[in-house]
């Protein structure tokens, strides 16, 4: 009962960024398959490791899911179905970018909204690193003519605000969590199983050289009886000397 009100607990705070982690891992994995299960990896890693830095829950979990997802886009995947959500199309930024490609979308939110290199990038995107990198000087080259006399907008601010919406193909809530409790208690399981096999196989060895131990005493007191008959006789046997 206790495990699962701290398991509530736990998720009640961290629920506020699942969209954003969610988007990061559908960025980086391609897929909402893949990046549902990134999510369950990173809520769970945080939860058993606790928040350890001096970062907090929030920036906890971004690194948990951003590893997760990197792990995940190494298997093949089967479908592609990322797409940057929908925006205010009122402003510069947004004009620009939406009338890029979806490549170079994805560009942009890998690099600004997932914090990844540019050699991370070249490997889930199939372009080199000189590549990526001219993908987004172009993109903010465009973007300098379109703002043009004006302040040029944080593509970075943007990007991360645009993550922090709901994907249309995220889970609800609701359904993460059951499969993040439902893990969950599957580890303590575990951990429990294991724990109880471990007492046991530690009984055992203690009997084992308890036994041993025992075994080794009785011989040794064996071998001191079987020495002291032979060693009688022969003093017995001494003639005195007249």
């Amino acid at each position: 009962m206790q495990q699962n009100e701290e398991l509530r607990a736990y998720f009640d705070r961290a629920s506020k960024y699942i969209p954003e982690l969610f988007n990061i891992a559908h960025a980086i994995t391609g897929n909402y398959d893949s990046a549902e299960y990134a999510v369950q990896c990173a809520l769970s890693e945080a939860w058993l490791k606790g928040s350890r830095s001096r970062k907090g829950l929030r920036d906890d979990l971004k690194d948990a899911v951003r590893q997760a997802s990197l792990k995940q886009a190494e298997k093949p995947v089967e479908e592609m179905t990322w797409e940057m959500a929908e925006a205010d199309t009122d402003t510069a930024l947004a004009r620009v970018l939406f009338q890029e490609s979806t490549d170079v979308r994805r560009v942009a939110a890998l690099r600004y909204g997932c914090d990844l290199s540019y050699a991370q990038i070249a490997r889930l995107t199939g372009m080199t690193e000189g590549n990526a990198r001219d993908v987004l000087e172009r993109f903010k080259r465009r973007l300098r003519r379109e703002t043009a006399g004006g302040e040029e907008p944080s593509i970075r601010e943007w990007v991360e605000k645009i993550f922090q919406k709901v994907d249309r193909t995220m889970p609800g809530l609701n359904v993460i969590y059951r499969s993040f409790e439902s893990e969950m208690s599957e580890h303590v399981r575990v951990h429990e199983k294991k724990h109880h096999v471990s007492r046991f196989a530690a009984a055992i060895l203690t009997a084992v050289i308890v036994v041993i131990c025992l075994a080794g005493f009785w011989l040794i007191a064996v071998l001191t009886q079987s020495t002291q008959p032979e060693n009688y006789n022969a003093a017995a046997t001494e003639e005195p000397e007249e």
